[in-house]
């Protein structure tokens, strides 16, 4: 019990994000899933984008923009 004097605690899920960031992956990767899981388990709003691997689209320009390497999953905050 808490008393009235007590301050209450604020939890890391309190903030307030004005946007979704925007997972970029495919989700039968297992880091993917991972950032995925851990998202929702802190309340982060997340946007998930699906790459088709099978077509190239982790080497296209636009992604290797956002990741030099290519690698997936990419975690795309609000500064873009």
């Amino acid at each position: 019990l808490r008393s009235e004097w007590e301050p209450a605690r604020r939890s890391p899920t309190s903030f307030v994000y004005p946007r979704a960031m925007k997972l970029y992956g495919h989700p039968m990767s297992g880091r993917y899933r991972r950032v995925a899981i851990a998202a929702a388990e802190l309340d982060l709003p997340l946007e998930r984008i699906e790459l088709k691997i099978a077509e190239g689209e982790n080497r296209s320009a636009d992604y290797l923009a956002k990741n030099p390497m290519g690698k997936i999953p990419t975690l795309e905050d609000d500064d873009g």
